[in-house]
């Protein structure tokens, strides 16, 4: 019988099953969106060989996974989203992921009955939510797991709701969400997963403050802190999560601006919209007044309520009163999430207003316009300021991957000898360059073996030296991945040739990432995409003493649970409590050894390795390990002069070190 404290308490193997199930169908997809440095790690490794049922007994009933470092982790890193723009990132190990997941599922059973509720309520209002993608609970393989198709929706909504009227203008307010995903309260999230989910529900599937608790330790666990959700490509469980935390502020507009058909609430993830229209003649000052009252309305609630911060400065105010000013309106949309913002389907822009940007044009004017864009966009690095895409431009260059003639077209001899002739891929120096439109840069260059071999050499000329290494590090990232995108695309004739042209440029790349990790200090993004290259490399510095049988017996239930505290204070850094639950491992594993686990003092455990013919150099550093426990800065004793002696993680460190020898010699006597 699992205890309350347990993940077992309330995810179940049946979680697990579901979780495994979606992620096997993620990884089958051929999509770009799926082509990326996450899931080629995880297609590196063979997610078939995970049985749900040994998974959930071995690492979640007991919590045992805390203990293995090497399965169940999180790699925080850095990458660049646009030439000037820098993300964080989080990249979650493969059984991290299922867990991770099967916790969403956890919670997409928990509030089936309010979503099916929702669904009714949002048919009779003027509101449309989306999160990029749609959880099926019964059957995770035809969950929709494309966000394009959400956004597409969202996108259509926009511009139905502005289409430009007679007489009438039509405004949009928008508020700017300082680092959404990254600040999500985890406290905040289960209170509302708690006001949402039926007390039947509940009940059923065991959400009480136990397992309220165990979350909160699992997501600080993963997330190394109270705040935030893991950001990384495709993760659709962070977009569910996300969309369970800005339900609350749905449910505020519907209360407070829906009751009336005045307005109209759109919002996909953090990006959403406040829609009405007025009378052309109407005083714009008293429009400017309301929409400022609406403003700081929406700041007060999201600040108060949901603890997010705003940036009014980038906050949006649009009025639309005849086509041009729809189409820049359509344009503008931030979509300032984590996720990849370049789309590579024609059907996102089809029967749009914006297809009035193509009206009367043939893929090849297209190409050349875009062409005429990226040459004024390079004669722009021969200067000072930074480079920079206007809207318009940027929307406009999408279209070189999201027309499908377009796509078509700058594979043809005639594009091909345009891009020559124009230069814009040759002498190239700039590194911002190349970042200021990646998906449509790499797509131009990655059509020719010249041009390919052009782009290789310029990225390991640069990988010469450490200067702007992040920068360095995503184009080799982004070469990676879009050559496995060409080689899928490729024919049988074609691919054999780019998968020789493609192993040759991974072996020098791989050669030189090598050569860079010696050099310099630990960067969680060489070591991921040096996981991407070589198959199999170990990811975890980490030495198994204990194995899951063992740690989920009946009397080794303390022991796990000091090793989860110990854990999870190793990941935020706070090693004064660390040092203590490392002691506490050591004395409970004793007891469990020697005194059929009945608590002793730290006399009596010194006196019983006296009596067992222990070395001196361990009895004695046992001695002082509990004589420095007594004085850190955390623990509790009956002296006056404790003062602030906190354990620092270089001491931390060396205790857990000497420690280590001991803990496995007391797990080899308990062995039968």
């Amino acid at each position: 019988m699992p205890r309350k404290f347990h993940l077992g308490h309330f995810i179940q193997e049946r979680h697990i099953e579901k979780s495994i199930c979606l992620l096997k169908y993620q990884l089958l997809q051929q999509s770009p969106l799926y082509n990326n440095l996450d899931y080629t790690i995880y297609r590196n490794e063979n997610i078939e060989n995970i049985d749900p049922n040994t998974y959930y007994n071995e690492y979640i009933k007991r919590d045992s996974m805390y203990y293995f470092e090497d399965l169940f982790y999180a790699k925080k890193y850095f990458s660049v989203q646009r030439a000037y723009k820098i993300r964080e990132y989080h990249f979650l190990s493969l059984h991290a992921q299922i867990i991770y997941y099967a916790f969403g599922f956890y919670v997409r059973e928990l509030l089936d009955k309010r979503i099916a509720h929702e669904q009714e309520l949002y048919k009779g209002k003027s509101i449309n939510v989306y999160y990029g993608g749609k959880l099926n609970f019964d059957q995770p393989e035809n969950s929709k797991i494309f966000y394009y198709e959400d956004y597409k929706d969202f996108l259509t909504h926009k511009e139905q709701l502005t289409n430009p009227e007679d007489g009438k203008h039509t405004f949009a307010i928008s508020l700017d969400i300082k680092s959404f995903f990254y600040t999500i309260n985890h406290k905040i999230l289960l209170d509302i997963i708690d006001k949402s989910c039926t007390p039947v529900l509940k009940q059923s599937l065991n959400f009480d403050e136990e397992t309220k608790s165990a979350i909160l330790t699992f997501l600080n666990y993963f997330h190394g802190s109270q705040l935030g959700l893991p950001v990384a490509n495709q993760n659709i469980i962070s977009s569910f999560l996300s969309s369970i935390y800005f339900s609350s502020f749905d449910q505020y507009i519907i209360d407070n601006y829906l009751n009336t058909t005045k307005y109209n609430y759109i919002r996909y993830v953090d990006d959403f919209y406040l829609i009405f229209k007025e009378d052309s003649g109407v005083n714009i000052k008293d429009i400017r007044k309301s929409i400022y009252n609406i403003e700081n309305d929406f700041a007060e609630f999201l600040m108060n309520e949901l603890e997010l911060s705003i940036s009014t400065s980038k906050s949006e105010r649009y009025e639309i009163k005849d086509v041009e000013s729809q189409i820049n309106f359509l344009k503008s949309s931030s979509f300032d999430s984590p996720f990849d913002q370049e789309f590579d389907f024609e059907d996102l822009y089809k029967d749009s207003v914006m297809s009035l940007d193509l009206q009367g044009k043939k893929a090849p004017d297209i190409f050349q316009e875009c062409i005429a864009i990226i040459e004024r966009l390079k004669a722009k690095t021969a200067k000072l300021s930074q480079l920079d895409l206007d809207i318009k431009e940027s929307a406009y260059l999408n279209h070189i991957l999201i027309l499908k003639s377009c796509l078509a077209y700058t594979r043809s001899p005639d594009a091909i000898e345009m891009v020559k002739t124009s230069k814009i891929f040759e002498d190239i120096d700039s590194i911002d360059y190349l970042l200021i439109k990646p998906k449509v840069f790499f797509h131009l260059i990655t059509v020719t073996k010249e041009n390919r071999d052009n782009l290789f050499k310029f990225i390991i000329l640069n990988l010469q030296t450490f200067e702007s290494l992040l920068q360095k590090l995503t184009l080799v990232d982004r070469f990676i991945h879009q050559m496995i995108f060409i080689i899928s695309e490729a024919k049988e004739f074609e691919r054999d040739s780019l998968i020789t042209e493609f192993d040759s440029y991974k072996a020098q790349i791989t050669n030189r990432l090598i050569e860079i990790k010696a050099a310099i200090q630990a960067n969680s993004y060489l070591d991921l995409i040096l996981n991407s290259l070589i198959p199999n490399n170990i990811k975890i510095d980490f030495t198994k003493i204990y194995n899951t049988g063992f740690l989920n017996q009946d009397t080794c239930i303390s022991l796990a649970q000091q090793i989860k505290l110990r854990r999870l204070n190793e990941i935020g850094h706070n090693y004064s409590v660390s040092f203590n639950h490392l002691l506490n491992e050591f004395q409970n594993l004793f007891e469990l050894t020697y005194f059929n686990s009945t608590q002793q003092t730290a006399k009596d455990i010194t006196k019983k390795m006296i009596d067992e013919n222990y070395k001196t150099e361990e009895i004695t550093f046992v001695s002082d390990f509990f004589e420095r426990r007594n004085q850190n800065s955390v623990s509790h004793t009956n002296t006056n002069d404790i003062g602030l002696w906190a354990v620092g993680q270089t001491e931390y460190l060396e205790y857990k070190m000497k420690v280590s020898p001991l803990i496995e010699k007391l797990f080899k006597k308990l062995q039968p």
